[in-house]
């Protein structure tokens, strides 16, 4: 049998959190436990098991914590979609050390614009366009591609293409090679 726990007392103060006296018994993980009923400063009525009031592991209900999380500055929500993490694919092969091919962009001068690394203005320059191009091509099938591959990535010299055209654009393709003159004849 399960007895019961006694009161605390009423208006106990543990961080955020005030005690009501009223106490209650749960199933938590095919477990039975005994929670206080307490108030927090947000005025938020929430349930706790005493052990972690009197312990401090508890500090309110969710709302100190949801003041510890950093805030996300975002002006904008487009955040989990496709166009802006073309953008920061694209960010990331030219800024971030850390990226798998940096060097090879470091090396070539090869740069995105300081208009795009605002993303409002990317947006203003290329929305439009890849809203147009996703229509035909799907979005799955949709990259940011620059026409000269020895410049950088810029209004005027980006499009939007898909997986073979970005191929075909390669500076190793052997066929635009041949079309420009640039392979020397053995």
């Amino acid at each position: 049998m399960w007895k019961s726990l006694s009161p605390l007392k009423k208006w106990m103060r543990f961080w955020r959190l005030t005690t009501t006296g009223v106490y209650k018994l749960f199933t938590e993980w095919n477990h039975l436990r005994w929670k206080d009923e307490c108030i927090c400063d947000c005025w938020n009525i929430t349930y706790v098991r005493r052990i972690y009031l009197t312990s401090w592991r508890v500090q309110s209900c969710w709302c100190f914590r949801d003041e510890l999380r950093p805030k996300l500055h975002t002006k904008h929500s487009d955040c989990k979609t496709r166009f802006y993490k073309i953008r920061w694919c694209m960010l990331s092969r030219c800024n971030n050390k850390k990226w798998n091919r940096w060097l090879i962009y470091w090396w070539r001068w090869i740069t995105v614009c300081d208009e795009w690394k605002d993303y409002r203005n990317f947006k203003k320059d290329m929305f439009d366009k890849y809203n147009d191009f996703v229509k035909i091509h799907w979005e799955h099938n949709t990259t940011i591609d620059r026409i000269d591959n020895d410049k950088w990535y810029y209004k005027d010299n980006c499009r939007w293409a898909t997986y073979k055209e970005q191929a075909n654009n390669k500076r190793n393709n052997l066929k635009n090679k041949l079309q420009n003159g640039n392979c020397n004849k053995s």
